[in-house]
């Protein structure tokens, strides 16, 4: 996922953007095990449907579909988040969306929020990701879009800071 931070006078914004060729990817992935199917079932031309060998091509290609399903849900409901900052009309606005996911928009006020912190989260194989986590005094708890480099998540903390002690909102 792309962080994309802009920092403007009176407002912050933070966007995390799942790009387009990644979807495009990952759609493109998901045709991929649909040859299971094809060489297994189709291009035989099976004519003894309880044969125990078909009955084991059937459930391979049942598996190979599934697996074809979930690259393109992941292509089509990969979410893109914004959060905004903005000290002019003292709201923080928390947007997110997806190409089969209606929008949704939270807008609560600056004064709501408690703690902006860094969340780290360990991955077995691989190194961690990071993300930029806004807890507001309701309980609600919003999180940017994540990133493997904790130096572009700390810049984002310190320009959110900023602006909020500038408006004297933290």
């Amino acid at each position: 996922m792309v962080i994309q931070v802009s920092d403007h006078a009176e407002r912050v914004d933070i966007i995390s953007a799942m790009p387009v060729g990644k979807r495009i990817f990952l759609a493109l992935l998901s045709l991929i095990p649909l040859l299971a199917p094809y060489e297994l079932l189709w291009r035989v031309q099976w004519h003894d449907y309880w044969n125990p060998v078909f009955l084991l091509f059937a459930l391979v290609s049942a598996g190979a579909i599934a697996v074809s399903g979930l690259f393109l849900f992941a292509a089509l409901a990969g979410l893109s988040s914004q959060m905004t900052f903005n000290a002019l009309r003292s709201t923080f606005t928390y947007s997110e969306r997806a190409p089969i996911v209606p929008q949704r928009t939270q807008v609560l006020p600056l004064s709501l929020i408690e703690s902006i912190h860094i969340r780290t989260q360990e991955w077995s194989d691989g190194s961690p990701s990071y993300s930029l986590r806004v807890t507001m005094f309701n309980g609600a708890v919003f999180d940017s879009g994540s990133s493997e480099s904790r130096q572009e998540i700390e810049q984002a903390k310190v320009q959110v800071e900023a602006l909020l002690n500038r408006t004297g909102n933290f």
